[in-house]
């Protein structure tokens, strides 16, 4: 992705975009990752929303594409329409992976 994007490793960051958003011109090489679920919450049409309380404990997430690109790029996911969510290995959170933005309505981001 440095080589393609003509720029050095440390200057890239790591984006997503989730489900029928996921444009493939975002990235140098992008990558779709389904299989994803949400524990304690839910995820309308690809919209972080609060859970209610007959929501079950564990909800798949649509597809999730990731791609690295430069720094100064701007997020396909402005910080004002989303929030940053924790990925772990398994159910039991032992293990952090990443972290990944997601989007939801700016009166939901606390």
């Amino acid at each position: 992705t440095a080589r393609q994007s003509k720029v050095a490793v440390d200057e890239l960051k790591l984006v997503c975009q989730w489900g029928d958003s996921a444009r493939s011109g975002v990235g140098a090489l992008p990558c779709t990752i389904s299989g994803f679920v949400l524990q304690g919450a839910l995820a309308s049409s690809g919209t972080l929303s609060e859970a209610k309380p007959d929501t079950p404990t564990v909800v798949p997430l649509p597809n999730c594409t990731v791609s690295y690109i430069p720094q100064n790029q701007d997020d396909p996911l402005p910080s004002s329409s989303s929030v940053v969510l924790p990925v772990y290995e398994g159910l039991d959170r032992s293990k952090l992976l990443t972290q990944l933005s997601m989007p939801c309505r700016p009166d939901e981001q606390d």
